[in-house]
C-alpha cells in the first residue's frame, strides 16, 4: 500500500448519470474552456439527503427535474494536493431520469448538453468509466 500524508480535509461530492427519454446522457463542462465533459457533480449541504442534494444541484445548474433511481455501486476516491494542504475527495454516483424542466444554461460557469452515449468523445476518465460500466456504452 502506498504511503502518503493524511488529508487535511475531506469532501463528499455526488454525481449523476442522467438520461433523457431518448436514452441520451447529460454532461457538463466549465463554460468557455476547452476541457473534457463530465457527469454533473455537486456538493451536499448540512441536513440534506444525498438524493435531495443531487436533485438540487441538477436543478440549480440545468433547470431540469430528475427522478433519482438508485445509488450506483461505485465510489471514486481522490487525493488532491496543493502547496498548503491535501484534500481527500469522495464521489458517489446516482442513476437518474430526466422527468421535467427544460435544459437551460442556468449558471454563467457551466455548459450543459445531452449526448448520445454511443458517440460521446472528450470526457474525463472517471466519466468514461461510469458510462462504460453503467450506461452500457
Amino acid at each position: 500500500m502506498a504511503r502518503h500524508l493524511p488529508a487535511t480535509r475531506q469532501t463528499i461530492q455526488l454525481g449523476a448519470l442522467i438520461r433523457d427519454q431518448r436514452g441520451w446522457v447529460l454532461l457538463q463542462r466549465p463554460r468557455g474552456k476547452k476541457v473534457a465533459w463530465r457527469l454533473p457533480l455537486g456538493g451536499i449541504g448540512w441536513y440534506e439527503s444525498p438524493e435531495d442534494a443531487i436533485r438540487r444541484y441538477v436543478w440549480e445548474t440545468t433547470g431540469l427535474i430528475i427522478a433519482v433511481e438508485e445509488l450506483l455501486p461505485k465510489v471514486h476516491s481522490a487525493i488532491l494536493k496543493t502547496a498548503r494542504q491535501s484534500l481527500h475527495q469522495l464521489t458517489a454516483y446516482f442513476r437518474a431520469q430526466h422527468v421535467g424542466g427544460e435544459l437551460q444554461m442556468v449558471t454563467a460557469t457551466c455548459e450543459n448538453r445531452f449526448w448520445d452515449p454511443r458517440v460521446i468523445q472528450d470526457v474525463l476518465p472517471e466519466t468514461r468509466h461510469i458510462l462504460k460500466k453503467f450506461a452500457k456504452v
